[in-house]
């Protein structure tokens, strides 16, 4: 990622967890986009943010990002900061939310790129599963815009609690005009796609 994320570079970081990978990203300069649906973790993003004199996030969202939006612009969407749930204690057993529970507010990643008026120049998904929604609601930003797509792939995941298969989400992205590197395989699937 450190070759390809240039300084200024906006990015759309999904499924954020802790924040400390992200954290790296911002420190080399990118802009960040933060969406993490887990209010009991953000505390530990904005801790590890600060302790690094970081910029504030572009924004964060408190939800999934799916291929449908329910979000209707509560305190969950905040711009240029944190959202209030990250001034809580930080904690290392935050536990861990799935999408297919919907248990918190979604979003599109189209519906979110006119929220907050950035395109991004990459999309990193990390998702535990639900990949193929991730892409479906970033289909039209893809397709226009065409972001560097970084994906942690979960084929396990995706086909136990999804339905689908890996591969076939791979082959969306390539039918939308991007070039597939296997970056790593250890308990997932590290991918890079780059526009044609």
């Amino acid at each position: 990622m450190r070759g390809r994320i240039d300084k200024g570079d906006v990015v759309l970081y999904v499924g954020n967890e802790e924040g400390d990978l992200s954290a790296i990203i911002a420190s080399w300069g990118a802009k960040m986009i933060l969406a993490e649906p887990n209010p009991k973790v953000w505390p530990n993003t904005k801790v590890i943010w600060e302790a690094n004199n970081l910029e504030n996030p572009l924004a964060c969202f408190v939800g999934f990002i799916s291929s449908q939006s329910t979000y209707y612009k509560n305190d969950e969407f905040v711009q240029n900061g944190f959202p209030a749930c990250a001034d809580g204690p930080v904690i290392g057993d935050h536990g861990f939310m799935e999408l297919r529970n919907h248990n918190a507010p979604e979003i599109t990643v189209d519906d979110l790129v006119k929220e907050i008026g950035q395109v991004p120049d990459h999309i990193s998904i990390d998702v535990e599963g639900s990949e193929g929604c991730v892409l479906r609601g970033a289909e039209k930003t893809i397709i226009k815009h065409k972001p560097i797509i970084w994906l942690s792939g979960h084929p396990e995941f995706c086909f136990s609690q999804y339905g689908e298969y890996l591969t076939d989400i791979r082959n969306w992205i390539k039918d939308r005009g991007y070039s597939e590197t296997l970056l790593d395989y250890s308990h997932e699937c590290h991918f890079m796609y780059l526009p044609k």
